[in-house]
């Protein structure tokens, strides 16, 4: 997948996607690593012919965290889901593949247990995703290929996720998280629903 210089300057510059409380209020910056699966499913009732397929990719984040007491907290959150091809197709000598290339904006409300240095936590949050997806269409005849823009659309859908933590120090946790949306996109003249199992494990920096 490809990174923009946003992505990238934001994984150099906030070390440290999932932040926990510490003992009392306080404010964590995060970051992560992880695997996104993009599911894509076209309903043939809608579009004359159907398809349920997926795709996956690289799926970095960044965010911020507030936490209000020793267990809520509230989370802001930058995911970009990756360009996953989700759809490939073959005719005579060319081949074609459907690309999504997603980016989310997450707002989420976490309950976690205490943090315990050198103890493991666990944790759950609810939220909202601003999600813009945007698919693309490639050709190839094996030596050369050709990329257009079939459709991009953004809206919002309820996210939710899992974790566990473990404080190494006052200040630092490693997290490894799951998190789970779907949402409807617009595709050419129909529509594909699209789901996201995003696995990821990173580090949590609290202030």
């Amino acid at each position: 997948m490809k990174f923009s210089r946003t992505t990238i300057a934001a994984l150099l510059f906030v070390v440290p996607c999932f932040s926990y409380a510490q003992s009392g209020m306080g404010l964590a910056v995060t970051a992560d690593i992880g695997y996104n699966s993009h599911g894509f499913k076209i309903d043939a009732a809608d579009a004359g012919v159907g398809y349920d397929e997926s795709g996956h990719a690289t799926a970095p984040a960044v965010g911020v965290s507030y936490s209000f007491t020793d267990n809520w907290s509230v989370q802001l959150q930058y995911a970009d889901a990756g360009n996953a091809d989700v759809l490939t197709m073959s005719e005579e000598s060319l081949s074609y593949t459907v690309s999504s290339d997603t980016n989310q904006i997450n707002l989420f409300a976490a309950y976690s247990t205490e943090r315990s240095v050198g103890g493991w936590g666990f944790g759950g949050r609810v939220g909202v995703s601003k999600w813009d997806t945007t698919f693309d269409w490639t050709a190839s005849d094996g030596t050369q290929s050709e990329t257009q823009e079939l459709g991009n659309d953004s809206g919002t859908a309820l996210i939710a996720g899992i974790s566990t933590f473990y404080a190494i120090n006052d200040n630092f946790d490693v997290v490894l998280s799951a998190d789970w949306t779907k949402n409807t996109a617009a595709i050419e003249m129909t529509e594909a629903d699209m789901t996201y199992a995003r696995y990821a494990v990173g580090v949590s920096y609290h202030f």
